[in-house]
């Protein structure tokens, strides 16, 4: 079964429409507590900005954290964070690997998660989308479940 998802991205003040597919049998589920940290990688290799989405159960996406690479040091540096106290972005030694780190798991936090790698400016590539899901609990926690 695919799902198709829209997302309109804005990125420096101008609209960008990005479309695209995931089928569910690939998503990988991440299974937490209540109050635990949880940390997602992605791939980042030749890419400039990498940012993360959340797509709760009521179908709302929202940006949670990005950040773009510097050209003269190896550094990841972070220019949005939604929340400086429970979200942590940190690339490899390498800036190949992004991991982004989710403190104090809640029931909000749980859904799918994205990671959006760009290479140019206005060409927004996803990764396979990872669900976190509450240890123990059977109820739908994300879209489709």
């Amino acid at each position: 079964m695919k799902v198709q998802l829209v997302f309109i991205l804005l990125s420096c003040a101008n609209s960008i429409f990005t479309e695209f597919q995931f089928d569910l049998k690939s998503i990988s589920t991440v299974i937490v507590s209540e109050n635990e940290t949880v940390t997602l990688r992605c791939d980042i290799t030749g890419n400039e900005e990498v940012a993360w989405y959340h797509l709760n159960s009521t179908y709302m996406l929202k940006l949670l954290i990005s950040a773009q690479k510097t050209r003269m040091v190896k550094s990841l540096p972070v220019y949005y964070n939604v929340d400086k106290s429970r979200f942590i972005l940190r690339p490899d030694s390498e800036i190949n690997t992004a991991e982004f780190t989710i403190n104090n798991i809640n029931g909000d936090n749980l859904g799918l998660y994205f990671c959006g790698t760009t290479a140019k400016p206005a060409q927004m590539h996803f990764n396979n989308a990872t669900r976190l899901k509450f240890k123990g609990k059977s109820e739908g926690t994300t879209p489709d479940e």
